[in-house]
């Protein structure tokens, strides 16, 4: 089945979608903004974005989610571990993170 890709969150600065995977059994999240936006008000706001669409994941009963910076993006992958993820699996061609949702 292929993934459905839903947008959770978007304003003028900043689009966060997610993938439903695997019949819906897995999510995999994307965020996307101007670098040259970043700042640490940028920062204080996406995560109050951040928790509450967690807090909807965890209401509709998922327990992880992943995210895929791009390879060899080390801006990407600190971003990710900014927002809690952790290095979860590696290969050629991808680059794979995972969170668990408490």
């Amino acid at each position: 089945m292929l993934p459905i890709r839903v947008t959770l969150y978007e304003d003028r600065d900043v689009l966060v979608e997610c993938d439903y995977l695997f019949n819906k059994s897995k999510i995999a999240m994307h965020i996307t903004f101007d670098e040259n936006i970043w700042s640490h008000s940028f920062f204080k706001r996406m995560m109050y974005i951040y928790d509450g669409i967690l807090n909807n994941f965890k209401k509709e009963g998922y327990n992880e989610i992943y995210g895929a910076p791009l390879k060899g993006n080390l801006k990407a992958k600190k971003l990710a571990k900014m927002f809690g993820f952790k290095d979860w699996f590696e290969n050629n061609e991808l680059y794979l993170m995972r969170m668990e949702i408490n």
